[in-house]
């Protein structure tokens, strides 16, 4: 079965018709339709669309993999995971965080790689700007207050 025939079955699972599926993720009845078709595809950003309005496991819209709808183990599972990877970039010293903010960096902008890595890719290398521009500024704050300090001793 391919993602176009999946999205059929996962709409009528739904019982919306074609224009009611594709309102939701800014689609029309007749995108809906070609999608349907196989006159275009499923993309990465559609699924990932129709995951977060209509709900659907996108893993099982994309490829087939898992169950149609996710369960509260897959959920929780990847929440934990999340949980877990930001502790680690959070624990990281700078060496290691840049490290590992270059070598994801490169494997996202790598045309080599699956849409499922890059999407998790994209988002560990989000964590890790947000955490690096956080990091930067801290340290301006910091550097600025001894600039302060050496400036304008008290006493």
């Amino acid at each position: 079965m391919t993602a176009n025939e999946r999205l059929r079955k996962f709409r009528k699972h739904l019982g919306h018709t074609q224009e009611q599926f594709g309102k939701p993720i800014n689609k029309t009845w007749d995108q809906i339709k070609n999608i349907e078709a196989g006159k275009l595809n499923v993309t990465p950003e559609i699924a990932k669309n129709i995951e977060q309005k209509h709900g659907v496991a996108r893993m099982w819209l994309l490829y087939g993999e898992g169950e149609m709808i996710p369960t509260v183990e897959m959920i929780s599972d990847r929440e934990k995971k999340k949980t877990e990877l930001n502790q680690l970039l959070d624990s990281l010293n700078d060496t290691d965080f840049n490290l590992v903010y270059y070598n994801v960096k490169k494997t996202v902008e790598s045309s080599e790689i699956t849409s499922s890595v890059e999407q998790a890719g994209r988002e560990i290398l989000n964590k890790a700007v947000q955490k690096k521009t956080k990091k930067q500024s801290l340290g301006a704050i910091t550097q600025k207050d001894e600039n302060y300090a050496q400036d304008n001793p008290s006493g």
